[in-house]
């Protein structure tokens, strides 16, 4: 079985219950259609569960198949530095099918941002080694597609829907 190599740190972007039941860690690929379907599954456990369980995000982007996802996540990170980190990954995700720097800009406007800021941000070091770092992790706990998830740092093998339904029984005692 495997396990996850890294805990989950405060400055990670997690949503959901300060000291949950079941943490969820998802590493995903903006432009996996995969990841783009398990955004509303997690956020219907988030909005069934969010009393119960933590969710973390993780950047996975598989560079090989898909060419915007590092940029995507690069957006999504930016974004967050101005405290807009899941709206913009939300939107990314509802936009994987236009992923360019013109939507990311685009985007970035429609949720107020800082342009000079955000765009600073994108192409930060900062920003860089945040994914690569999460890849890394990744990488070392096994993972080779996306979306890759782990419940209380184990890795569970299956779609986001298989995942709905065993956080719903876990949560039913």
């Amino acid at each position: 079985m495997a396990l996850l190599k890294q805990t989950v740190s405060r400055d990670e972007h997690s949503i959901g219950a300060e000291n949950p039941k079941i943490r969820i860690i998802e590493y995903g690929d903006f432009q996996c259609p995969l990841s783009r379907a398990a955004d509303p599954v997690i956020c219907g456990l988030l909005r069934e569960f969010g009393q119960q369980i933590s969710f973390t995000f993780r950047n996975y982007p598989l560079l090989n198949d898909h060419p915007y996802a590092f940029d995507a996540a690069c957006a999504v990170e930016a974004a967050g530095k101005q405290g807009k980190y899941w709206e913009m990954h939300h939107a990314v995700l509802a936009n994987q099918a236009n992923l360019s720097d013109d939507l990311f800009m685009k985007l970035s406007e429609n949720l107020g941002l800082n342009d000079i800021k955000f765009v600073t941000d994108s192409i930060s070091k900062d920003v860089h080694a945040k994914i690569n770092m999460d890849f890394r992790l990744g990488l070392e706990s096994g993972l080779t597609t996306t979306p890759g998830f782990f419940i209380d740092g184990k890795r569970f093998h299956g779609c986001a829907a298989d995942l709905y339904v065993l956080v719903s029984i876990m949560l039913e005692d």
